[in-house]
């Protein structure tokens, strides 16, 4: 059971990472990106998961970043967790989304 409790992960992870990598706009998110990021959501086993997409202003299309997930514990809500743990912050100063 483990390997499937990480599967919508890996599947956030490669979206994520295609999403980045494509010579294609990204989508317009469906709200203004706040201090967590663009919301934007994608559809895991029939689910739709929502995540915040933070992109650093060092981001450049093109560009290779390294990429670093941040997972909320339960209870807790991803539109706070950049802020709650410096997590925004460093990506802005070390360059990663």
């Amino acid at each position: 059971m483990p390997a499937l409790r990480a599967a919508p992960g890996l599947v956030a992870l490669a979206f994520v990472a295609h999403a980045l990598s494509a010579q294609t706009p990204l989508p317009v998110p469906a709200e203004p990106a706040g201090p967590a990021g663009e919301p934007r959501t994608l559809q895991v086993g029939g689910e739709t998961r929502r995540y915040f997409l933070y992109l650093p202003a060092s981001w450049h299309r093109g560009h290779p970043a390294p990429l670093v997930l941040v997972f909320h514990g339960g209870g807790g809500l991803a539109s706070g967790i950049g802020s709650h743990t410096g997590f925004s912050r460093l990506a802005d100063r070390e360059g990663f989304v």
